[in-house]
């Protein structure tokens, strides 16, 4: 029963995210502003269409990305040099397009391979062709 419980929850979130993320709430307040154009309610709707572009140019140019993610990016500083022994390395997913994958029952990595060449620069000490391939051969 858990585990349909959690593939429930998780359509259930996919569902809800597509409603609720930035560029659906911006298409919505176009649309709805669009319609308030045609009604007795015009000002507003010339009052919400003009905000709304207002809040997707700001979006287009002002670095917002940059002014939330730099704190969290800043936090843990990089360090200058490396440990002697490194035990271990993590690399998180998300170089691998998931609907293809899933469509062709085969892994589909993106063109991405910066965390494939972050591994490489992490490892060079102990570059060893053979790990090298293996690692390669797991992304493909």
């Amino acid at each position: 029963m858990m585990v349909q419980m959690e593939s429930v929850f998780w359509i259930v979130s996919k569902i809800a995210w597509a409603l609720i993320a930035p560029e659906t709430l911006l298409l919505f307040l176009m649309i709805l502003s669009a319609v308030l154009l045609w009604t007795r309610y015009n000002k507003q709707g010339r009052i919400l269409i003009s905000s709304t572009v207002l809040i997707v140019a700001m979006v287009s140019i002002l670095p917002f990305s940059y002014w939330i993610l730099g704190p969290l990016e800043d936090r843990f500083p990089v360090p200058k040099k490396l440990p002697d022994r490194v035990d271990g390395i993590i690399v998180l997913a998300g170089a691998e397009d998931i609907s293809v994958t899933a469509a062709r029952d085969q892994p589909s990595p993106l063109l991405l391979l910066a965390r494939f060449l972050v591994r490489l620069v992490l490892n060079q000490s102990e570059f060893d062709m053979n790990q090298t391939l293996r690692i390669l051969w797991r992304m493909l």
